[in-house]
């Protein structure tokens, strides 16, 4: 009798090792993850999109896609400042919490500007 419980206890035990398993890849797999990379295209006198809603740490990456631009921050928890207007160029920022505001210096008084809200 005490050799049939044992039994049950070893295979209640395997089969809870088993279940267990998959938990702790998933959970490595997560906390491995990449964070998000959102995509804003500069074009004509927009970007592209508008406004973004993102995450603490992920990563916007600013690509020149026609005309001669710049991104820079009117107001923001860290600078943003690409430099002078390029025709080529691209820029990846990672985001700290708060509100960003940006624009193009060259296309402000056209409205090129955007926002980024970071929780």
């Amino acid at each position: 009798m005490h050799r049939g419980r044992r039994a049950a206890l070893a295979m209640i035990a395997t089969a809870a090792a088993a279940a267990a398993i998959p938990v702790a890849i998933g959970a490595s797999q997560h906390a491995a993850a990449k964070p998000k990379q959102h995509v804003v295209r500069l074009y004509g006198l927009s970007f592209s999109p508008r406004t973004i809603v993102a995450r603490r740490g992920e990563t916007v990456r600013f690509v020149w896609v026609q005309g001669v631009h710049n991104v820079v921050s009117s107001s923001a928890p860290a600078r943003v400042n690409s430099g002078a207007p390029a025709g080529n160029d691209s820029l990846i920022i990672t985001l700290k919490p708060g509100t960003y505001r940006l624009f193009c210096e060259p296309h402000a008084f056209a409205g090129m500007r955007m926002t980024i809200r970071v929780r």
